[in-house]
């Protein structure tokens, strides 16, 4: 673990993990094939935490910013311009947002977000309820109120005395890390599947991975989250 996932508190563990079924049908399993399956996930898991460790560096520009943009006469009618701009340099990244106390949108790339509530989405809660601005909350995936699936990253922002002041919040798009594990899947029954360290389920293909790959049956003691993490993750 980096030790900025440290930090997130919940284990933030990103892993691309592999389920080859090692039965009959597989009798031929080698230590090279585990190599190259190895290496492909680690591959795969650098590209994933690099696109997380951008994303995280901007939200920590985010909560510097926040404090000089809100003293700021003319409000964040600029703002929104220059979220698209840092959106436009982050890979996997959808959208920006600036949210205040109240769970209220200040700012984001996507202008129609502008004013909308998001108090009762679980990365505003977490972020809220954290004990600084120091580490980043992962959320599992939603819906958007555009309709769209997506994750997060989030960072609490505080006042000048410490006081909770709102959130910054970076979404993702799932098809990016999609394509990002596409290349592990070079067997008709590969399965791929991108998880936190609480087990909470991300992403997993093929498209249909996910409906064999519950929530509760993968944080079983045997499952394959289970042992992967036996393994030291």
């Amino acid at each position: 673990l980096t030790h900025w996932l440290l930090l997130a508190g919940g284990l933030l563990v990103f892993a691309a993990m592999l389920a080859w079924h090692a039965d009959s049908a597989h009798p031929t399993i080698n230590a090279g094939n585990h190599k190259h399956l190895s290496g492909q996930v680690r591959i795969a898991s650098d590209a994933l935490m690099q696109q997380l460790r951008s994303a995280d560096a901007a939200l920590a520009t985010l909560q510097r910013d926040y404090a000089e943009w809100a003293k700021r006469t003319d409000g964040w009618q600029d703002i929104d311009a220059r979220l698209a701009s840092r959106v436009a340099l982050l890979h996997g990244v959808r959208s920006l947002l600036l949210l205040d106390a109240d769970g209220n949108t200040l700012a984001s790339n996507q202008g129609e977000l502008r004013g909308r509530n998001f108090a009762q989405r679980e990365y505003f809660i977490r972020a809220r309820a954290a004990a600084d601005g120091v580490a980043s909350t992962l959320s599992p995936p939603f819906e958007t109120v555009l309709g769209a699936w997506t994750f997060t990253l989030s960072r609490r922002i505080d006042g000048p005395r410490g006081e909770f002041a709102g959130v910054a919040v970076a979404t993702f798009d799932p098809a990016f890390f999609g394509r990002t594990l596409e290349p592990l899947l070079f067997a008709a029954d590969m399965r791929a599947m991108l998880a936190d360290g609480a087990g909470t389920l991300i992403l997993a293909l093929p498209a249909d991975a996910r409906q064999t790959m519950h929530e509760t049956s993968h944080r079983e003691p045997d499952s394959l989250f289970a042992r992967h993490m036996a393994l030291g993750g």
